[in-house]
């Protein structure tokens, strides 16, 4: 969960082995099923990538299928690859400690 959290939903540009405050109420938020404003993260990480020149832009995958399932005009947009490396798998996620139990599930 600590691989997900700093690496995924709320990504920085260093130092991903120390969790930040907001990172542990985070944690504790998904451990006991506390509602969480994804809206209000999501945002505050957009921004900060804005501020600071070295923070690469985060959440690429998430706002590219956002983009498609709205069916969001990109024909006069420039194209980037998100390269694979970009997504969790299941050996990634093997890795940080989870165990493969179900077919099609890792943790």
């Amino acid at each position: 969960m600590a691989y997900i959290i700093a690496w995924k939903l709320t990504p920085r540009e260093i130092n991903h082995v120390v969790l930040h405050e907001e990172d542990l109420i985070l944690m504790h938020c998904i451990m006991n099923q506390i509602k969480v404003n994804w809206v209000s993260i999501i945002m505050e990480n957009m921004l900060k990538s804005r501020r600071l020149s070295d923070y690469k832009f985060p959440y690429a995958i998430f706002i590219s299928k956002l983009i498609d399932y709205f069916e969001v005009d990109t024909s006069d947009e420039r194209n980037e690859t998100i390269k694979f490396v970009s997504e969790i798998d299941c050996s990634t996620l093997i890795k940080t400690g989870f165990q493969k139990k179900r077919r099609k599930m890792c943790g």
